[in-house]
């Protein structure tokens, strides 16, 4: 078998395994989970700071009192 061949049969049994071998709704599907991760967060966000306005502080301050790091 030369190495060309046995390359392409190598690839053709990686991409069988792979869950989703198309790039593009696998980017799709990371893009469509980012897009929720990131409203989440942005709600997150928002009770933080209505906590903070109710309380008189600044987000910052109430997130230190929550455990809540800016990498979170």
């Amino acid at each position: 078998m030369e190495l060309k061949e046995k390359l392409e049969s190598e690839c053709e049994e990686a991409s069988k395994q792979l869950k989703n071998p198309n790039a593009g709704q696998t980017v799709k599907r990371h893009i469509d989970l980012l897009k929720g991760y990131n409203a989440i967060r942005d709600i997150g966000l928002g009770l933080l700071g209505m906590i903070a306005d109710t309380k008189g502080l600044r987000v910052a301050e109430v997130m230190k009192e929550y455990g809540v790091d800016l990498k979170d």
